[in-house]
This record gives C-alpha cells, structure tokens and sequence, in this order.
C-alpha cells in the first residue's frame, strides 16, 4: 500500500464528515494488516507518504503500534520507504513514536537490499528499497538500486514520480525516474507510491501504483485500496486489489435537465442520474458525491442562490443515503432559444455573427487578446487559441440575455 497520510486534514467544511474520514482511514489500514494475516504474506510493503507531513497525534500513533505489532505477531516483516511527505526527518521527529525493530525503514536515498525471512529463518525472497531524505528529494533513486539477488524473488520498494505516464499529469515531480529504470534490474515487482491513483504501468516487471488508501478530497475518486502479490517458484505473479477503504468519494455529471422547469423535477432528474452511475459502478460503501450540473437551465437564476442550491443538496443528501452531497453548477447556461436570434437583421445577430466569425478565425481571435491572460500560464500559440476559445464557451447565450435584459426584449 501507499499514500496512506495518516492525519490529513481531510478537505470538508463538515466537522462530522471528516471524523467519518479520518475513522475510515483507520478502518482501512487495519483491513490492509487484515489481509496480510489472512493471506500470511511474508512481507508488509508501505511505499511512502505513511504520514501527512509533521502530522501526528498520539491515538494515530498508539494505533498504529497496535497493527504493526499484528503484523509482527504473525511474522510478518515490515518495509516502509519514506516518500516525500514523510522523510527521514519526518519520520524520526516524532518523540512519540519510537519504531519497533522489525520494521524496517528505507529512510536514505542510497538504495539498500533487506532479505525477507519466513517463520523458519528461511529467505523467501529480498526487498530493495529507498527513501526521501527531505520534502523536494530531486534525484533519481530508482537509478541506483543494484540488481537482482539471484533464486529468489525480487522486489523493489520506492516512492517516486514515473515521467512520461498520463497518470502521472499533475504531481510533483520527486524522485523522477523512467520506465527503463524500472526495467533493467531482474526484479520481479516493483512497489511504488506517490500517484494516488490506481495504475499498472509495467507487465515486465510488473510495477504498481496501488494509489491511495482512501479518498481525501472529490477529485480522488473511486474505490480505494492495496494490492495482495504473490510472487511463484518460477517468478510467475499473481496479484489482486482489494478494495480497503469503506468510503467513496465520486462526482456524477448531470447535463439533461433543460426540461426541468421547477426543483421538483429537478431533484427527481438529479436523483435519477446519480443513482444510474451508483447502480452502474456497483458500489456498495459510504459515499461522499459530487453533483456537477451542466448545459441550459429554466432554473438557471434561481440556482445561483444559495439558499436554494443548499436545500437541494440536503433534499438529495438525505434520499441517496450518502455522507454528503454537493452540488456544482459552475457550467450552467441560460436557457435560451438561441435560434429566435441567430441570423437576424437586428443588433442581436449582428453580435452573434461576430462572435461566430471570432470563434472561426483563430488570427482575429489572436488580435483581439490582451496581453496578459488571467488563469493561463503561457504557451504555444495552438495552446493560447484553445484557452482563447474556452474563454468563449457558451457565450452567445450570454449575449443574447444581456442585450435583451434578461426578458426577451431588445435593449
């Protein structure tokens, strides 16, 4: 497992919702410990960001003594790599926290090989790893990990970012390392953290982000979890994910609902929407859902009162069963009859032609810009174009509300 950020503060203005995700945290580490007794796995693999920074209270930490020695209890050998959230001095600063020997902390970039014992003394296999040694660690540790100890499996264990990956868009970029790295040492599975989301982004060998172990926030959506490996005599794998945590976070895209005329029928059209993707997904946990609504709207000025959007949410918090619900309605649109318009002979058309010739021509689009953009960071001209574009987006209902005021009628 990976990415478990014990003590997060967890990203909700709902004081009970959080409590609820921080005991889920808990529920979802121990089912993890649970496993591996089951399964008697020989080893225990924790791939970076165990903890949230400098965040640590003592019940977190009387807890997990508690499943460490769990684990211990049943031979079970304990391999955690510090990631960039929890490196060697994070890990060693709590004066509270004093590590049980039998777990084994890669806490140093210098990559070192620890070999995996049964209950018997006997190897069973060896676990190469390496660890963050401060918060921004710019070096590539994969690159220096040694070879395959040979007639035993091999395992590397390391929290890093993989370039080149479409999952990996949008993290920091720590500890770098490429795919050919991963490639060249005989191991026979690599363990990595630092990607929250899910991802098997090697067959040969077989290299794993197990993504978090719960949800923190709506944009990490989905069942959440660890993976169980066992690793054959002839190297062959056989791994599974099991879903660990018992809450989900997911966000529901609701964009028919230009019929809907009064709340009645839109909560109805919401509901049913939300409850198709669920039944859809199969799922079966606590959730924490996100509504976004999108296209033309009836009730487009009454869904900017948020007294209004408030009541629909707790309306539909309380019909679906779930932890909460939000509601986004950012990408709504007025609802107008566009056609009535277009292609007239008064000023109203005369704005949508200009419009369209803009959104048609991208060099009068480019003369038009200003000079500086807010919200774009720079780039080539096909990038500013696209941004230009975005910009425009449902603008011609725009227009035409505002140049008729908002009732119809020119102004």
């Amino acid at each position: 497992m990976a990415d478990i950020h014990f003590d997060t503060p967890f990203l909700s203005r709902n004081e009970e919702v959080r409590r609820l995700l921080k005991e889920s945290m808990q529920n979802a580490f121990k089912a993890g410990v649970e496993l591996a007794v089951k399964s008697a796995a020989h080893a225990f693999l924790i791939a970076g960001d165990l903890f949230d920074n400098d965040n640590l209270s003592y019940k977190t930490a009387k807890f997990l003594y508690e499943q460490l020695d769990r684990l211990n209890d049943a031979g079970i050998m304990v391999f955690y790599a510090a990631g960039n959230h929890d490196p060697e001095a994070i890990i060693h600063k709590f004066n509270f926290m004093k590590w049980p020997e039998y777990v084994y902390i890669f806490d140093r970039a210098e990559p070192e090989k620890v070999f995996v014992k049964d209950t018997d003394g006997n190897v069973v296999g060896v676990v190469h790893g390496a660890g963050h040694e401060s918060k921004r660690e710019g070096r590539n540790l994969a690159k220096a990990f040694g070879k395959a100890v040979p007639g035993v499996p091999n395992v590397g264990l390391l929290h890093t970012f993989v370039t080149g990956l479409k999952v990996s868009l949008g993290y920091e970029n720590y500890a770098p390392c490429s795919l050919e790295d991963l490639k060249g040492l005989d191991y026979s599975y690599w363990a990595l953290g630092h990607i929250h989301k899910r991802a098997e982004i090697l067959d040969k060998p077989m290299a794993v982000y197990p993504g978090n172990l719960i949800g923190r926030n709506p944009n990490e959506t989905g069942p959440k979890g660890a993976y169980l490996v066992e690793i054959e005599e002839n190297n062959g794998l056989k791994i599974n994910f099991h879903e660990l945590s018992p809450i989900i976070w997911d966000t529901v895209l609701i964009d028919d609902i230009s019929d809907a005329y009064d709340f009645k029928r839109l909560e109805d059209k919401i509901y049913s929407s939300v409850t198709g993707y669920i039944n859809e997904k199969g799922y079966d946990k606590k959730l924490i859902l996100r509504g976004i609504l999108k296209g033309s709207s009836p009730l487009y000025k009454e869904l900017k009162n948020e007294e209004n959007v408030e009541e629909l949410q707790d309306s539909l918090k309380d019909r679906l069963g779930a932890v909460s619900f939000e509601l986004i309605c950012d990408d709504l649109q007025r609802s107008i009859d566009l056609k009535e318009y277009a292609g007239g002979t008064h000023v109203i058309g005369a704005a949508l032609k200009i419009l369209d010739d803009i959104k048609e021509n991208p060099r009068l689009l480019l003369s038009l810009k200003p000079d500086s953009l807010a919200g774009f960071m720079g780039g080539n001209e096909e990038e500013t174009i696209n941004y230009l574009k975005s910009l425009l987006d449902n603008m011609e209902a725009e227009v035409v509300y505002r140049m008729t005021g908002g009732d119809g009628n020119e102004v």
